[in-house]
């Protein structure tokens, strides 16, 4: 069950509005270039990505446009569809790690690792 309300994020300050949709970016973008993917979950993925692209900007800069917010939590929503058929990568892997242990947050923390995932793994695992 997932209550998809973004009255709920109405007000959230910038910083973790923009950190949040990080991680919805690298949950859309992993699970996009995962060797786990498939039709089901590119469609799915691409989406979610094209919101947080075309709509976290205003979110983070008006913490009451409500479209933006709504459209972010879809984009959310769907990138966690698209990564929960397809599997993360390396990029959650060591932001796990980093956040923990250099007591980041989540989605700043994957986000700082997202350019090296998809370089890694588009290249097949070679670097």
């Amino acid at each position: 069950l997932a209550i998809v309300d973004p009255s709920l994020t109405q007000g959230l300050p910038p910083r973790i509005t923009a950190d949040t949709g990080l991680d919805a970016l690298t949950h859309a973008i992993e699970g996009y270039v995962t060797v786990w993917r498939n039709d089901f979950t590119d469609g799915l993925c691409l989406k979610a990505a094209q919101l947080v692209l075309t709509y976290l900007e205003r979110a983070v800069r008006d913490g009451d446009d409500m479209e933006a917010r709504e459209h972010m939590a879809n984009a959310a929503t769907i990138a966690g569809l698209g990564f929960g058929n397809a599997n993360l990568g390396l990029g959650h892997a060591m932001g796990h790690s980093f956040g923990a242990l250099f007591k980041q947050p989540h989605g700043r923390a994957v986000a700082l690792f997202l350019p090296y995932t998809i370089d890694y793994t588009t290249n097949g695992g070679l670097g």
